[in-house]
């Protein structure tokens, strides 16, 4: 719901600060506040890995649930991130998988 906060604000907060650390690049491409806050309304997120090639895709997974558009599609808790987290950093498969969101067109 829009205007509705919770502790999956914070996961997409984090996966947006994530990726441009990753990136070193905005995470959305606007000239404008306006085209900027509507980029961000349709979730046009730039994939990290069409800047940084050799990102590797259980990363760019990651990042793009935390900053996944719908609530309902992101880590539902902070603690669900840092499992995933912990998991890609030692190796281990990921539960984030690209969903059909993250393929549409520019993803």
């Amino acid at each position: 719901l829009v205007g509705t906060a919770d502790e999956r604000s914070d996961v997409y907060s984090l996966g947006i600060t994530l990726h441009e650390l990753c990136t070193l690049q905005p995470a959305f491409q606007a000239k404008t506040r306006v085209e900027l806050k509507h980029a961000i309304r349709r979730g046009e997120l730039i994939p990290p890995r069409t800047v940084i090639s050799q990102m590797p895709a259980p990363l760019e997974s990651i990042i793009l649930k935390e900053a996944a558009p719908d609530p309902q599609q992101r880590y539902q808790s902070a603690d669900d991130l840092k499992s995933d987290l912990l998991r890609f950093l030692n190796g281990k498969r990921v539960t984030a998988q690209r969903s059909r969101w993250m393929r549409r067109g520019n993803n």
